[in-house]
């Protein structure tokens, strides 16, 4: 597993690359930047390898929050917390 600066987790699939591509799955090059770009050709995956960069899938953020503006109207209903999406941010990390 790999995971980037902005929180966010790679799945290291290189060994299965090309089964992957050929099925149909989206497999990404993860750069040492923490960039990635999707692999579109096949070519691809052999200079990823050729280079020493991973070949990844997509695992999803890791410790996302979400917070509110302490002034955001909130109602409890049945024990559970309601507000509008709008007073609400996702917080990553």
């Amino acid at each position: 597993m790999i995971v980037t600066k902005n929180n966010f987790a790679w799945v290291d699939v290189t060994p299965h690359a090309s089964k992957l591509f050929k099925s149909g799955v989206e497999i990404f090059v993860v750069h040492d930047d923490h960039t990635e770009s999707l692999v579109e050709y096949e070519e691809e995956i052999g200079f990823a390898i050729r280079e020493g960069l991973p070949i990844c899938m997509e695992g999803g953020y890791l410790n996302p929050k979400i917070s509110w503006d302490k002034n955001a109207h909130r109602i409890k209903v049945n024990g559970y917390w309601y507000t509008k999406i709008s007073d609400t941010k996702l917080v990553i990390g």
